[in-house]
Protein backbone atom coordinates (compact mmCIF):
# COMPACT_ATOMS: atom_id res chain seq x y z
CA UNK A 1 0.00 0.00 0.00
CA UNK A 2 1.58 3.24 -1.32
CA UNK A 3 0.25 6.46 0.71
CA UNK A 4 1.81 10.14 -0.90
CA UNK A 5 0.93 13.10 1.61
CA UNK A 6 1.38 16.58 0.10
CA UNK A 7 2.08 19.51 1.73
CA UNK A 8 4.66 18.74 4.79
CA UNK A 9 3.20 21.37 7.58
CA UNK A 10 1.58 20.45 10.56
CA UNK A 11 -1.07 18.43 9.69
CA UNK A 12 0.86 16.78 6.91
CA UNK A 13 3.64 15.78 9.42
CA UNK A 14 1.17 14.98 12.17
CA UNK A 15 -0.71 12.94 9.37
CA UNK A 16 2.07 11.28 8.45
CA UNK A 17 2.91 10.19 11.80
CA UNK A 18 -0.45 8.60 12.80
CA UNK A 19 -0.24 6.44 9.49
CA UNK A 20 3.04 5.20 10.74
CA UNK A 21 2.12 4.67 14.23
CA UNK A 22 -0.94 2.64 12.90
CA UNK A 23 0.83 0.63 10.68
CA UNK A 24 -1.30 1.58 7.69
CA UNK A 25 0.79 1.91 4.63
CA UNK A 26 4.22 0.06 3.18
CA UNK A 27 5.50 2.77 1.39
CA UNK A 28 5.07 6.61 2.43
CA UNK A 29 6.08 9.58 0.52
CA UNK A 30 6.26 13.19 1.74
CA UNK A 31 5.76 15.04 -0.97
CA UNK A 32 7.44 18.78 -1.84
CA UNK A 33 8.36 21.33 -3.56
CA UNK A 34 11.80 21.01 -2.37
CA UNK A 35 12.31 17.14 -1.38
CA UNK A 36 16.04 17.23 0.04
CA UNK A 37 15.24 20.33 2.51
CA UNK A 38 12.81 19.90 5.43
CA UNK A 39 10.76 16.99 3.91
CA UNK A 40 14.14 14.73 4.10
CA UNK A 41 14.28 15.24 7.58
CA UNK A 42 11.20 14.36 8.17
CA UNK A 43 11.04 11.21 6.24
CA UNK A 44 14.31 10.01 7.68
CA UNK A 45 12.96 10.82 11.29
CA UNK A 46 9.76 9.13 10.70
CA UNK A 47 11.82 6.15 9.22
CA UNK A 48 13.86 6.10 12.04
CA UNK A 49 10.29 5.78 14.55
CA UNK A 50 9.04 2.78 12.02
CA UNK A 51 11.46 0.86 13.41
CA UNK A 52 10.31 1.05 16.96
CA UNK A 53 6.45 0.91 16.02
CA UNK A 54 5.79 -1.67 13.95
CA UNK A 55 7.08 -5.11 13.41
CA UNK A 56 7.54 -4.82 9.34
CA UNK A 57 8.85 -0.88 9.34
CA UNK A 58 7.46 1.19 6.50
CA UNK A 59 9.30 2.48 3.74
CA UNK A 60 9.45 6.26 4.08
CA UNK A 61 11.08 8.57 1.76
CA UNK A 62 10.69 12.30 0.35
CA UNK A 63 9.99 13.41 -2.97
CA UNK A 64 8.30 15.57 -5.65
CA UNK A 65 4.62 15.23 -7.27
CA UNK A 66 6.07 12.68 -9.64
CA UNK A 67 7.21 10.46 -6.96
CA UNK A 68 3.59 10.12 -5.83
CA UNK A 69 3.08 8.25 -8.91
CA UNK A 70 1.43 4.69 -8.41
CA UNK A 71 -0.08 5.90 -5.42
CA UNK A 72 -3.04 3.86 -3.97
CA UNK A 73 -4.38 6.81 -1.54
CA UNK A 74 -3.34 10.36 -1.84
CA UNK A 75 -3.62 12.38 1.11
CA UNK A 76 -3.49 16.58 0.45
CA UNK A 77 -2.91 19.02 3.19
CA UNK A 78 -1.76 21.83 1.09
CA UNK A 79 -2.73 25.19 2.31
CA UNK A 80 -1.97 28.61 2.66
CA UNK A 81 -0.72 29.78 5.95
CA UNK A 82 -3.77 30.62 8.17
CA UNK A 83 -3.58 33.75 9.95
CA UNK A 84 -1.32 34.33 13.23
CA UNK A 85 -3.24 34.08 16.16
CA UNK A 86 -0.45 36.00 18.22
CA UNK A 87 0.13 38.36 15.38
CA UNK A 88 -2.96 39.04 13.77
CA UNK A 89 -6.45 39.88 16.03
CA UNK A 90 -8.20 38.62 13.26
CA UNK A 91 -10.68 35.67 14.10
CA UNK A 92 -9.59 32.01 11.64
CA UNK A 93 -12.12 32.34 9.50
CA UNK A 94 -11.86 28.79 7.43
CA UNK A 95 -13.51 29.85 4.29
CA UNK A 96 -10.99 33.12 4.01
CA UNK A 97 -8.47 30.51 2.88
CA UNK A 98 -10.33 29.33 -0.11
CA UNK A 99 -9.50 31.49 -3.17
CA UNK A 100 -5.70 30.90 -2.74
CA UNK A 101 -6.16 27.31 -1.53
CA UNK A 102 -8.27 27.02 -4.73
CA UNK A 103 -5.43 28.16 -6.94
CA UNK A 104 -2.78 25.64 -4.85
CA UNK A 105 -5.21 22.85 -6.29
CA UNK A 106 -5.46 24.13 -9.50
CA UNK A 107 -2.08 23.25 -10.11
CA UNK A 108 -1.07 20.05 -8.20
CA UNK A 109 -4.57 17.96 -8.40
CA UNK A 110 -4.23 17.43 -11.86
CA UNK A 111 -0.58 15.96 -11.93
CA UNK A 112 -1.44 14.04 -8.96
CA UNK A 113 -4.50 12.79 -10.44
CA UNK A 114 -3.03 11.87 -13.56
CA UNK A 115 -0.21 9.87 -11.85
CA UNK A 116 -2.46 8.11 -10.14
CA UNK A 117 -5.38 7.47 -11.73
CA UNK A 118 -6.43 4.50 -9.22
CA UNK A 119 -6.02 6.47 -6.19
CA UNK A 120 -8.73 7.17 -3.71
CA UNK A 121 -7.79 11.12 -2.49
CA UNK A 122 -8.32 12.04 1.18
CA UNK A 123 -8.96 16.19 0.98
CA UNK A 124 -7.33 17.49 4.65
CA UNK A 125 -7.36 21.36 3.37
CA UNK A 126 -9.77 24.14 4.49
CA UNK A 127 -12.28 25.20 3.70
CA UNK A 128 -12.62 21.43 3.64
CA UNK A 129 -15.66 21.02 1.77
CA UNK A 130 -15.02 23.70 -0.78
CA UNK A 131 -11.86 22.13 -1.63
CA UNK A 132 -13.44 18.35 -1.86
CA UNK A 133 -15.57 19.82 -4.54
CA UNK A 134 -12.71 22.05 -6.36
CA UNK A 135 -10.48 18.35 -6.32
CA UNK A 136 -13.17 16.71 -7.98
CA UNK A 137 -13.64 19.06 -10.71
CA UNK A 138 -10.33 20.21 -11.30
CA UNK A 139 -8.80 16.46 -11.72
CA UNK A 140 -12.02 15.21 -13.27
CA UNK A 141 -12.13 12.55 -10.94
CA UNK A 142 -15.05 9.78 -9.46
CA UNK A 143 -16.64 11.79 -7.14
CA UNK A 144 -16.63 8.60 -4.74
CA UNK A 145 -12.95 8.83 -4.77
CA UNK A 146 -12.25 11.92 -3.03
CA UNK A 147 -13.24 12.26 0.61
CA UNK A 148 -13.14 14.89 2.44
CA UNK A 149 -12.19 14.96 6.40
CA UNK A 150 -15.63 16.96 7.04
CA UNK A 151 -16.86 16.89 9.91
CA UNK A 152 -15.31 13.67 11.11
CA UNK A 153 -13.44 15.71 13.73
CA UNK A 154 -16.51 17.61 14.45
CA UNK A 155 -18.73 14.25 15.85
CA UNK A 156 -15.64 13.07 17.70
CA UNK A 157 -15.31 16.16 19.59
CA UNK A 158 -19.43 16.34 19.95
CA UNK A 159 -19.40 12.45 21.20
CA UNK A 160 -16.25 13.40 23.68
CA UNK A 161 -18.68 16.20 24.93
CA UNK A 162 -22.17 13.99 25.06
CA UNK A 163 -20.03 11.31 26.90
CA UNK A 164 -19.08 13.57 29.58
CA UNK A 165 -22.48 14.41 30.43
CA UNK A 166 -23.23 10.89 30.13
CA UNK A 167 -21.09 9.58 31.99
CA UNK A 168 -20.45 6.82 29.38
CA UNK A 169 -17.63 6.69 26.76
CA UNK A 170 -17.22 8.34 23.55
CA UNK A 171 -17.65 4.90 21.25
CA UNK A 172 -21.24 4.12 23.15
CA UNK A 173 -22.30 7.74 21.91
CA UNK A 174 -24.16 7.41 18.37
CA UNK A 175 -24.57 11.26 17.41
CA UNK A 176 -23.73 12.95 14.30
CA UNK A 177 -22.58 16.59 12.76
CA UNK A 178 -23.44 17.13 9.22
CA UNK A 179 -23.00 19.62 6.78
CA UNK A 180 -20.36 21.88 6.50
CA UNK A 181 -17.23 21.63 8.46
CA UNK A 182 -17.53 25.07 9.50
CA UNK A 183 -19.84 27.80 11.33
CA UNK A 184 -23.21 26.29 9.59
CA UNK A 185 -22.27 22.78 10.77
CA UNK A 186 -25.82 20.67 11.55
CA UNK A 187 -26.14 18.42 14.82
CA UNK A 188 -28.35 15.82 13.75
CA UNK A 189 -30.42 15.77 17.77
CA UNK A 190 -32.77 13.97 16.28
CA UNK A 191 -30.76 10.53 15.97
CA UNK A 192 -29.18 10.84 18.73
CA UNK A 193 -28.76 7.99 21.00
CA UNK A 194 -26.53 6.30 23.57
CA UNK A 195 -27.14 2.50 24.20
CA UNK A 196 -29.69 3.06 22.06
CA UNK A 197 -32.00 5.41 23.71
CA UNK A 198 -32.42 8.62 23.07
CA UNK A 199 -30.40 10.74 25.41
CA UNK A 200 -32.11 11.62 28.49
CA UNK A 201 -31.08 15.30 28.85
CA UNK A 202 -32.66 18.52 27.94
CA UNK A 203 -31.97 19.67 24.22
CA UNK A 204 -30.46 23.04 25.72
CA UNK A 205 -27.94 20.99 27.32
CA UNK A 206 -27.37 18.98 23.97
CA UNK A 207 -26.68 21.81 22.30
CA UNK A 208 -24.74 23.27 24.82
CA UNK A 209 -22.20 20.54 23.90
CA UNK A 210 -22.71 21.04 20.25
CA UNK A 211 -22.01 24.96 20.60
CA UNK A 212 -18.52 24.19 22.18
CA UNK A 213 -17.59 21.39 20.13
CA UNK A 214 -18.41 24.09 17.04
CA UNK A 215 -16.38 26.03 18.79
CA UNK A 216 -13.44 23.76 19.88
CA UNK A 217 -10.95 23.60 16.71
CA UNK A 218 -11.12 27.85 17.00
CA UNK A 219 -10.33 27.48 20.71
CA UNK A 220 -7.25 25.21 19.90
CA UNK A 221 -5.96 27.25 17.02
CA UNK A 222 -6.57 30.60 19.69
CA UNK A 223 -3.99 28.66 21.86
CA UNK A 224 -1.14 26.93 19.49
CA UNK A 225 -1.61 28.67 16.01
CA UNK A 226 -2.76 25.80 14.45
CA UNK A 227 -4.59 21.82 14.74
CA UNK A 228 -2.56 19.08 13.52
CA UNK A 229 -3.45 16.16 16.72
CA UNK A 230 -6.99 15.60 15.91
CA UNK A 231 -7.06 16.12 12.01
CA UNK A 232 -4.24 13.24 11.98
CA UNK A 233 -6.12 10.83 13.90
CA UNK A 234 -9.06 11.57 11.86
CA UNK A 235 -7.37 10.92 8.68
CA UNK A 236 -5.58 7.61 9.82
CA UNK A 237 -9.16 6.67 10.80
CA UNK A 238 -10.54 7.33 7.37
CA UNK A 239 -7.49 5.73 5.71
CA UNK A 240 -7.78 2.71 8.12
CA UNK A 241 -11.54 2.74 6.14
CA UNK A 242 -10.14 2.60 2.94
CA UNK A 243 -6.96 0.06 3.34
CA UNK A 244 -8.58 -2.15 5.27
CA UNK A 245 -11.62 -1.87 3.64
CA UNK A 246 -13.50 -1.76 6.89
CA UNK A 247 -16.76 -0.42 5.66
CA UNK A 248 -17.21 2.10 8.71
CA UNK A 249 -19.73 4.21 8.58
CA UNK A 250 -17.54 8.11 9.14
CA UNK A 251 -19.36 11.24 8.59
CA UNK A 252 -17.01 12.69 5.67
CA UNK A 253 -17.43 15.65 2.98
CA UNK A 254 -18.65 14.04 -0.26
CA UNK A 255 -20.40 15.27 -3.14
CA UNK A 256 -23.75 15.18 -2.65
CA UNK A 257 -26.31 15.70 -5.58
CA UNK A 258 -29.88 14.80 -4.59
CA UNK A 259 -30.30 13.70 -0.74
CA UNK A 260 -32.32 16.30 0.95
CA UNK A 261 -33.36 18.08 -2.39
CA UNK A 262 -29.13 19.26 -2.09
CA UNK A 263 -27.55 18.63 -5.60
CA UNK A 264 -23.77 19.52 -6.80
CA UNK A 265 -21.93 20.83 -3.65
CA UNK A 266 -19.64 18.96 -1.36
CA UNK A 267 -20.50 18.00 2.34
CA UNK A 268 -20.52 16.02 5.42
CA UNK A 269 -23.30 12.64 5.29
CA UNK A 270 -22.72 9.45 6.92
CA UNK A 271 -20.88 7.75 4.32
CA UNK A 272 -19.24 3.61 4.19
CA UNK A 273 -15.87 3.95 3.52
CA UNK A 274 -13.70 1.06 1.94
CA UNK A 275 -11.88 0.52 -0.15
CA UNK A 276 -13.18 2.20 -3.65
CA UNK A 277 -13.80 4.79 -1.27
CA UNK A 278 -17.11 6.38 -0.43
CA UNK A 279 -19.23 2.97 -1.08
CA UNK A 280 -22.63 4.80 -0.29
CA UNK A 281 -24.11 7.53 0.93
CA UNK A 282 -26.38 7.38 3.54
CA UNK A 283 -29.43 10.07 4.56
CA UNK A 284 -30.55 10.09 8.42
CA UNK A 285 -33.85 10.11 9.16
CA UNK A 286 -33.65 13.97 10.09
CA UNK A 287 -35.99 16.51 11.51
CA UNK A 288 -38.06 19.33 9.54
CA UNK A 289 -35.76 21.31 11.09
CA UNK A 290 -32.27 19.67 10.83
CA UNK A 291 -33.01 18.82 7.13
CA UNK A 292 -33.58 22.72 6.23
CA UNK A 293 -30.72 23.56 8.43
CA UNK A 294 -27.97 21.06 6.40
CA UNK A 295 -29.84 22.32 2.98
CA UNK A 296 -28.68 26.31 4.66
CA UNK A 297 -25.29 24.94 5.24
CA UNK A 298 -25.11 23.05 1.70
CA UNK A 299 -26.08 26.66 0.37
CA UNK A 300 -23.23 28.45 2.54
CA UNK A 301 -20.72 26.37 1.03
CA UNK A 302 -22.36 26.25 -2.96
CA UNK A 303 -22.00 30.63 -2.73
CA UNK A 304 -18.08 30.26 -1.54
CA UNK A 305 -17.57 27.56 -4.45
CA UNK A 306 -19.21 30.24 -6.55
CA UNK A 307 -16.87 32.83 -5.62
CA UNK A 308 -13.88 31.46 -6.15
CA UNK A 309 -14.24 29.19 -9.18
CA UNK A 310 -16.18 31.91 -11.23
Amino acid sequence: MKISITGIGRTGTATAFALVTRGLADEVVLVSRDPEKVALGHARDLQHASVFLNPRPAKIRSGTIDDAAGSDLIIVTNSIPPPDPVHDDKPLNRMSLAGENVKLFKQIMPQLADGSPDAVFLILTNPVDVMTYVAIRQAKLSPRRVIGSGTLIDTGRFRELLAQLVGGHPLDVRAYILGEHGDSMVPALSQATVAGMKLPYEEGEIRDRFERARQAGYDVFQSKGYTDYAIAACASMIVRAVTQDTHEVLPVSTLVDGPYGIRDVCLSLPCIIGRRGVIKVLEPNLDNNEAEALRHSARVVRGVIDDVTA
